[in-house]
């Protein structure tokens, strides 16, 4: 059994090896220090059973090994516990947040609502939860889920798109002008 991350720079590193793995060891293994992982890293876990005769443990070597929970399959699982850390949120003035609040046409029918309650702010999609959006500059905010990131676009001083970063994926919304506020 073996743990190994892939940086994002093309650089890889075994987190733990185990190449004489027993059945009889279902055990936590862990690290002396935590390990900071930077995003967009991957990480890989690899089994290999021994189906050979030399293996002391396998009952029938002409029979293939497959994955399953009984003890006579393999039950290989790679698990691991992690937390995400995440940046520090910047406290921002109510000016900077009411800029913000609006809606944003993504098209196709798509609208995203940003709202204010108190000093926070909020993003909906529809059919989506309302998540609280946590800002770390005036213009970018991060949520509290892996891989979703907001940056709010500015043209001078007035905030005219958002986009949404998905991780593989990325949505932009024109800001929506409140017709009552227009003078039309």
């Amino acid at each position: 059994m073996k743990y190994e991350v892939f940086y994002p720079d093309g650089k890889s590193e075994v987190l733990l090896d185990v190449p004489n793995y027993s059945f009889s060891w279902q055990t936590n293994y862990l690290l002396k220090e935590p390990k900071l992982l930077p995003k967009g890293t991957r990480i890989q876990v690899t089994g290999v059973f021994d189906n050979s005769p030399k293996n002391k443990y396998n009952p029938d070597p002409a029979k293939d090994v497959r994955y399953g929970e009984p003890t006579y399959d393999e039950m290989m699982l790679g698990f691991m516990d992690y937390v995400i850390e995440y940046p520090t949120v910047a406290k921002l003035d109510s000016k900077v947040l009411d800029s913000l609040v609006g809606k944003y046409d993504a098209g196709m029918g798509v609208t995203m609502t940003v709202t204010r309650e108190g000093d926070r702010l909020f993003g909906q999609l529809p059919n989506q939860p309302k998540l609280e959006l946590l800002a770390t500059s005036e213009t970018t905010f991060f949520v509290k889920m892996p891989d979703i990131d907001v940056t709010f676009v500015k043209s001078g001083s007035e905030v005219n798109e958002v986009v949404l970063d998905l991780g593989n994926r990325t949505i932009k919304g024109k800001k929506i002008k409140d017709v009552a506020n227009s003078g039309n």
